[in-house]
């Protein structure tokens, strides 16, 4: 028995160098797991990041519409202003009227 009994202590330690050696080369593979983590976490951020751009996009869109609207409505409104000047200045002659 002790012949073998060395002979699994030999085959025990050649097993933990090739589990170190194992640890070793998947060392790399371990940072570029890393890498691809943190490249998920900058995808997820661009993605976010791109949703939020596109809410304001909508939004702007929604408030050059509003201004436009707004523009609109002050020319309507400065040209009824300006009839109700031109008749306060020029009031219509009541015996014209018929």
């Amino acid at each position: 028995m002790p012949g073998q009994k060395n002979k699994i202590e030999e085959v025990m330690s050649e097993f933990d160098e090739s589990i170190g050696e194992l640890n070793k080369a998947l060392e790399p593979l371990k940072k570029v797991e890393k890498s691809a983590d943190r490249l998920d976490i900058v995808e997820a951020r661009i993605v976010n990041l791109s949703a939020f751009i596109l809410e304001q996009a909508e939004t702007i869109g929604k408030l050059n519409t509003a201004n436009s609207a707004l523009v609109d409505g002050m020319i309507n409104l400065q040209a009824r202003l300006e009839r109700i000047e031109g008749l306060l200045l020029n009031p219509p002659n009541p015996r014209n009227m018929n």
